[in-house]
C-alpha cells in the first residue's frame, strides 16, 4: 500500500465527488444516516455506560458507510444492514479505535479541565441549561476553548482514514493509524481545507431547524470512502 499525494483543491473535489454519490441515492443515504442516528441515540440512553459504548462504536458505523460508499459504486443498492457491515470485517480493530479515540479525547478534556476552563453548564431553577452563567465563567478564557478545537481536530484528522483502511483492509489498528496519521501529514493542505469546508457546511446546515443536516451529514459520512479512495493506492491498483 501507499498514498499519494494531491493537490490542496482535492479537499474540495471530495465534497463534490461525495455529492456525487448521494444525488444518485439520496433516500438510501438519508436512511442509513438515520439508522445510525438512532443507533447513536439508542446506545448513549443506556445508564451509565451508554455514552461511552456509543462513542466506542462510532468508527464502525463508519466503516459501515465506505463499505455502503464501495457498494454503491459496484452498482448495489444501499441497505442498514450495511451500517452494522464493517463489524463483521473488522470489528475488534475498530472497536479499538473507538477506544483510542475516546481516551484520547477524555484527555483532552482533562488538560482543558486542568488549565482551568469550565466544563459543565449549570441548570437555572427550572432545569434550563444557564448559558449567560456559564458564559460568564468563558470569560478570559477563549483561547483554551479555541486549543480545545485544535486540540479535537488533530484526534480527529490523525484517525479520519482508519475507519476506510478497516473497512476495506486487513489490517490491526496499530498499522491503520499509522496509514491514517502518514496519510493526514503528506496531505495536510488538502486535509484542512476540505475540514474547513465541511465544518462551514456543518453549521450552515443546521439552518433551518437543523433540516440541512440530511445533507450534510451523509456527504460527510460519504467522505470517508472518497478520500480513503483518492489517496491510497494497493498492489493491485493499477492507478497512478
Amino acid at each position: 500500500m501507499r498514498v499519494i499525494d494531491v493537490p490542496a483543491s482535492a479537499g474540495l473535489a471530495w465534497i463534490k465527488m461525495s455529492f456525487a454519490l448521494f444525488r444518485v441515492q439520496p433516500v438510501g443515504w438519508i436512511t442509513l444516516m438515520l439508522a445510525w442516528l438512532m443507533a447513536t441515540l439508542g446506545l448513549s440512553l443506556i445508564p451509565l455506560v451508554g455514552a461511552a459504548i456509543a462513542s466506542i462504536l462510532q468508527p464502525g458505523f463508519f466503516a459501515g458507510f465506505v463499505i455502503a460508499a464501495r457498494d454503491q459504486e459496484a452498482g448495489q443498492p444501499l441497505g442498514v444492514h450495511q451500517l452494522l457491515a464493517a463489524f463483521r470485517v473488522n470489528g475488534r480493530a475498530l472497536v479499538t479505535i473507538g477506544s483510542i479515540t475516546l481516551l484520547a479525547n477524555m484527555m483532552v478534556v482533562t488538560i482543558l479541565g486542568l488549565l482551568g476552563l469550565p466544563l459543565g453548564i449549570t441548570a437555572d431553577a427550572d432545569g434550563v441549561p444557564d448559558l449567560r452563567t456559564y458564559a460568564r465563567a468563558l470569560e478570559g478564557k477563549e483561547l483554551l476553548l479555541w486549543l480545545g478545537m485544535a486540540l479535537t481536530l488533530m484526534v480527529k484528522g490523525a484517525l479520519w482514514f482508519t475507519a476506510a483502511l478497516l473497512a476495506l483492509n486487513q489490517m490491526p489498528a496499530t498499522h491503520a493509524i499509522r496509514w491514517s496519521f502518514y496519510a493526514l501529514i503528506a496531505n495536510l493542505l488538502p486535509m484542512l481545507i476540505f475540514g474547513t469546508v465541511i465544518t462551514v457546511m456543518f453549521i450552515l446546515g443546521t439552518l433551518p431547524l437543523l433540516l440541512g443536516l440530511l445533507l450534510v451529514m451523509p456527504l460527510f459520512a460519504i467522505a470517508h470512502y472518497v478520500s480513503y479512495r483518492e489517496l491510497f493506492r494497493t498492489a493491485d491498483d493499477a492507478s497512478p
